[in-house]
């Protein structure tokens, strides 16, 4: 597969994998999505690119527990609402967390010299 074609593929996956992992809801699902995730991030090893890849995951799932955060800081909703809200911020922070672990695995791949 030629790089760019590569490259493209692996950050429409990452994209697409984070997005399932931070709304889906079911535990077996979300699990499949993680380490789905988590492969396709390791699948290239270490590449200059990526970190603007996980750089812009992690902007647009912070715009997303900014939103969640104001929606139930908001008070409107009933409480079924409000437990999915919260389930739903709790999916997102766990993402972000996945994504700075990712972004470190880069990172100290870059200082090492693996690219």
């Amino acid at each position: 597969m030629d790089d760019w074609l590569e490259r493209f593929v692996n950050t429409e996956n990452i994209s697409r994998f984070a997005d399932g992992f931070g709304r889906e809801v079911d535990p077996t699902r979300r699990h499949v999505l993680k380490e789905l995730l988590i492969t396709e991030e390791r699948r290239l090893g270490t590449r200059s690119w990526q970190l603007e890849v996980v750089e812009k995951n992690l902007s647009r799932v912070n715009s997303h527990i900014e939103r969640q955060q104001s929606m139930i800081a908001d008070g409107r909703m009933g409480d079924l609402e409000l437990k999915q809200a919260n389930l739903l911020l709790d999916n997102y922070s766990e993402l972000v967390r996945l994504l700075e672990e990712f972004r470190s695995f880069v990172v100290q791949g870059l200082d090492q010299g693996k690219i």
